[in-house]
């Protein structure tokens, strides 16, 4: 029998040996575990001083044979399969090394063995309501029946176990147990040990690190209230809510242990932000088909200035400068984009947790068909409920615009039609409601999301039309097992009263939107005298996406995962004309790395209405490079 104390220490076992590679010795190029059938051999070499080359083709790091420490590497390899469960594992023999050239290859022997399995799993010292709760479901726990006991699981049990008695009340609780391995019969049985502590409920809080914030801010944006049974779940809110007022540099928010309390004190401590602050950034997307006429390229800077405590504590100024230049290939245009805004902030306006929001500004786009630009201007009113799951807002916005470089197809006569006039203004007031249920909203894989958008534009508002269209968006994920999430998405669009302007008007196509086409390309589109092609866009929308997310490998300790997708969509000038049975399909692969920033490459291939007559006729093949999730 093996006990826990002996399993702890199997990580730790190899000896410290003193020493260095001799000055003349070979460089080791490669390096293999021979046998390791039940682990990764990466995993393995990774925690070895003997290993093969490392880091990017153009600046790697070679290391030298040492004998002390390939001897060490023995006892290395041995202890991590001790961790993995396999008690029998042993390194056979001295190591090979093989001559190749002025280097060397090295081989370790491994016999991996049976591994130890769990067969007995018992949780002892549980009060009855939780006991009967079942907090080891299948789907979740770290460490179950039948699995391969592996001493980081069961660790990774204990710390699991204390923050789910944390969630239901008992933030005091100690968990302590001990593993019983039977190396010949090659089984573990685990047992828990937990003293629960006594149900905790909220106490006094304690605030520190105030200058010139003001107490009410924070005290706001409480998620629990005093008396309330204690879960930890609202101190990570409140924890979020802070840092969403954007004047902190650092937020904690911790309770009291001392003691074991059942009334429980908070103490939140605030670090605030500097009054002034500058960054710099920029990007770049790139988006085409099989037609290297077809690339479309955005280059992208950027540069905020922010300043808090404008005018108050609470007000804060952002002064954004995004510059771009885009390159549509098959217009052979390019030219200048980009906006530049003067944005003021203001938490708790007129009533805790009101954000208002003013913004004044310039923008250019330059689109297939023409170019636009003019000023902008928008206030807007935003609160959150539901534990901040729910999101009303309301937002007047105005825009003045001047089109140049228009398009042979865009005729006087089409011009009218899409409300392209001079002069053309947008007032306009747009009421929104969301509701995010995911577990992370820049890369979900659990939960659903979805937002309904209200807007309507008038001559009252400040604009020279009157519309009135709305939009929903439905997203769900759903994961399966540790590495495969599945993703769907459904959004519609539709004008509800008169004509929509150009600007307001529904396209499609993009790294974000339907992939079988680059951007804006799925549209009604009007032609020219000599072939020239121009999107309008319509009045009526649907999108339905659906993706197989999976994690494959990490590369550099960062994850690397393929997607397979599906998108179906449509866009149509006359509302009540979508066909649902007749939308243009694609499918496609991508890819994902995530290192500092999410990397997107995506390659669609639409599967139906790509002849004539159709949008971007031909045109089957699309890929987009961008940043982020598609949804």
């Amino acid at each position: 029998m093996l006990c826990a104390s002996a399993v702890a220490s199997a990580g730790a076992c190899s000896t410290t040996v003193r020493g260095g590679a001799p000055a003349n010795a070979p460089t080791i190029k490669d390096v293999e575990i021979k046998g390791a059938d039940g682990v990764s051999e990466d995993d393995i070499e990774s925690g070895l001083a003997t290993r093969g080359p490392t880091g990017f083709f153009w600046y790697r790091t070679f290391r030298k044979l040492d004998p002390l420490a390939m001897e060490q590497d023995m006892s290395r390899i041995e202890a991590y399969y001790h961790r993995r469960g396999y008690f029998s594992a042993e390194v056979v023999g001295r190591p090979v090394i093989k001559p190749a050239g002025k280097d060397v290859d090295i081989t370790f022997r491994v016999k991996e063995g049976d591994p130890a399995r769990v067969t007995d799993l018992d949780i002892a010292g549980l009060p009855k309501d939780l006991a009967d709760a079942k907090p080891l479901s299948e789907q979740r726990r770290p460490l179950k029946v039948g699995s391969v006991f592996r001493y980081d699981r069961y660790e990774e049990l204990k710390t699991w176990l204390v923050a789910w008695l944390a969630n239901r009340g008992y933030p005091h609780a100690i968990v302590t147990g001990q593993v019983a391995v039977d190396r010949d019969t090659h089984t573990a049985a685990v047992q828990i040990q937990v003293d629960v502590g006594p149900r905790a409920h909220f106490g006094e809080t304690d605030i520190k690190g105030l200058n010139h914030v003001p107490r009410s801010a924070i005290e706001n944006r409480l998620a629990y209230a005093k008396g309330d049974t204690f879960d930890p779940t609202h101190l990570e809110l409140t924890q979020g809510r802070l840092y969403q007022l954007n004047l902190f540099s650092a937020v904690r928010v911790d309770y009291d242990r001392e003691g074991r309390p059942a009334e429980t004190g908070i103490t939140v401590s605030v670090t605030e932000a500097k009054r002034h602050e500058w960054r710099l950034g920029g990007g770049f997307a790139v988006e085409g088909g099989f037609d290297p006429g077809q690339t479309r390229i955005e280059v992208r800077g950027r540069s905020d200035y922010i300043m808090r405590q404008f005018f108050d504590p609470l007000t804060t100024l952002r002064l954004d400068f995004r510059p771009a230049w885009q390159f549509l290939i098959a217009e052979n245009r390019n030219g200048p984009a980009g906006e530049a805004t003067a944005t003021v902030d203001r938490a708790d306006l007129f009533a805790p947790r009101l954000s208002g929001q003013a913004v004044v500004g310039y923008k250019a786009d330059e689109y297939e068909a023409y170019t636009q630009r003019g000023p902008l201007a928008r206030l807007g009113l935003s609160r959150p409920f539901i534990h901040d799951r729910l999101l009303a807002g309301v937002n007047w916005r105005f825009r003045s615009l001047t089109f140049a470089e228009l398009s042979p197809a865009l005729d006087d006569a089409t011009q009218m039609e899409i409300g392209m006039t001079s002069p053309y203004r947008i007032g306009a007031v747009d009421e929104s409601l969301a509701f995010d249920w995911r577990d992370n909203p820049i890369d979900a894989r659990r939960g659903f999301y979805t937002q309904v958008v209200a807007s309507e534009g008038s001559n009252a508002l400040g604009g020279t039309s009157s519309f009135a269209r709305a939009t929903g968006d439905l997203r769900g994920y759903l994961p399966i097992g540790e590495r495969l999430v599945l993703a769907a998405r459904a959004m519609y669009g539709r004008a509800l009263a008169s004509d929509l302007p150009v600007t307001e008007r529904f396209f499609e196509g993009g790294a974000n939107g339907h992939r079988g086409f680059t951007y804006r390309k799925l549209s009604p589109v009007r032609l020219g005298p000599e072939g020239e092609v121009a999107p309008i866009g319509g009045e009526e929308v649907v999108l339905t996406s659906g993706e197989v997310r999976f994690d494959l490998m990490k590369i550099k300790k960062y994850p690397f995962g393929i997607v397979g997708f599906a998108d179906g969509g449509d866009v149509v000038e006359t509302p009540g004309t979508l066909d649902m049975s007749h939308l243009h399909w694609a499918g496609g692969i991508g890819f994902r790395y995530d290192p500092v920033i999410s990397l997107r490459l995506d390659f669609g291939y639409r599967l139906n209405r790509y002849g004539p007559g159709e949008p971007a006729p031909g045109d089957r093949f699309a890929f987009h490079f961008s940043l982020g999730q598609a949804f």
